[in-house]
């Protein structure tokens, strides 16, 4: 495999997934984590699955499933692989997968913080119940009535969108 960026071999791709995954606190997917590794163009998304592969089979990294989905997550020789062998990557790859890193974890923070439920409801119509929660607890909850199902999941995909924004002007209207 003849890379073309920092990262020249399979076996330094190998230390950036390890590396990047060292930031992860918890499982991750597999989209997530093409989003966090993907940050150079000297390697492409199939040699990112060998790699992955690779480090699967050598008990690196494991997968569980949780709620009917894969996710990959740090083995404790991987994560001593990763202390180890994150020195074997140049510095400014170390800088932007940490960056890469970071950006996604704020996503899926943000993503298991947001929540809508479409629901029939027994007088006729739809109703949809749109939350934001921190940590465990509540912190914003909205539930509207809609005419039909389709309202119900442009408005959730809507409020997914905008969460914070509508977060922000209501409470600002409430205090002002």
């Amino acid at each position: 495999m003849a890379l073309h960026g920092f990262i020249r071999t399979k076996e330094e791709l190998k230390y950036l997934i390890l590396y990047v995954m060292s930031f992860f606190s918890e499982p991750v997917n597999l989209n997530d984590l093409t989003d966090a590794v993907m940050i150079e163009e000297a390697f492409g998304y199939f040699e990112f699955i060998d790699a992955l592969e690779e480090l699967t089979m050598s008990c690196h990294i494991e997968f569980i499933y949780a709620e009917d989905e894969k996710l990959y997550d740090l083995t404790h020789k991987g994560t001593a692989a990763a202390a180890t062998f994150s020195d074997m990557l140049p510095m400014v790859v170390r800088d932007a997968a940490k960056v890469s890193a970071l950006r996604v974890i704020a996503k899926v923070f943000r993503d298991s913080s947001i929540h809508t439920e479409i629901y029939s409801k027994e007088s006729g119509g739809y109703g949809v119940r749109m939350f934001m929660t921190d940590g465990d607890d509540p912190l914003f909850t909205l539930d509207i009535a809609v005419l039909d199902e389709r309202q119900g999941r442009l408005a959730a995909a809507s409020f997914r969108k905008k969460a914070e924004k509508i977060y922000n002007a209501v409470i600002s209207d409430l205090l002002h």
